[in-house]
């Protein structure tokens, strides 16, 4: 697999949502960047700071320019961070796939949609707001429910428990590969092939 291009005009964006600092880099919150991270080290890249408010690193799959991103902006103002990479490669919101944390599905399942609503995620509110429209595709990375009388937000914010990390591992793994679909394939062959896995359509 080629992981090396000019600097060309990537076709797709792949944003992962979550919080700058080592502070917040295990938690469920950061579910995005950390798929992300595995799809960047399979394909041996090193993310480095771009010209606005996020990391960055382009490779090519399958003749495809892919722009791997990570703000740099905490969560609740992901969508200044997505607006500005769109905007300096002059890009449309379509081309931008978002990865994030979601508490609405099960812990150990993912999905794909070609768009959507926030549901209450912060951070896609930020990003559908800033956008001016929910018609970007997405990955979803379950967190599943809240397993304690709480808000959601000290749920999300705390780490991975330790029993908790093989199986982030492997959401991570299967991340990565629906994210190699997409860019080598398209994204409904993606969908069709993973969430028929997890049983979701």
């Amino acid at each position: 697999m080629d992981v090396s291009v000019e600097r060309s005009r990537p076709q797709w964006v792949f944003f992962a949502l979550g919080n700058p600092g080592a502070r917040y880099a295990r938690t469920r919150h950061n579910f995005g960047w950390l798929a992300l991270e595995r799809l960047a080290s399979r394909w041996r890249q090193r993310l480095v700071r771009a010209p606005g408010p996020w990391e960055e690193a382009l490779a090519e799959v399958a003749g495809a320019a892919v722009l791997l991103v990570e703000p740099l902006t905490y969560m609740n103002r992901s969508g200044a961070a997505a607006c500005a990479v769109l905007e300096h490669w002059n890009l449309p919101p379509e081309a931008l796939l978002a990865l994030y944390d979601d508490l609405d599905i099960p812990f150990g399942a993912l999905r794909l949609r070609k768009q959507g609503g926030a549901a209450g995620h912060r951070g896609m509110l930020s990003v559908i707001e800033a956008l001016g429209t929910q018609r970007f595709p997405r990955l979803r990375l379950g967190v599943g429910g809240i397993p304690f009388a709480g808000e959601a937000a000290d749920f999300v914010l705390e780490e991975f428990r330790g029993e908790e990390w093989p199986t982030a591992e492997a959401v991570c793994e299967r991340a990565a590969d629906a994210l190699e679909v997409v860019a080598g394939r398209d994204l409904v062959t993606a969908m069709n092939q993973f969430n028929a896995a997890a049983g979701i359509d």
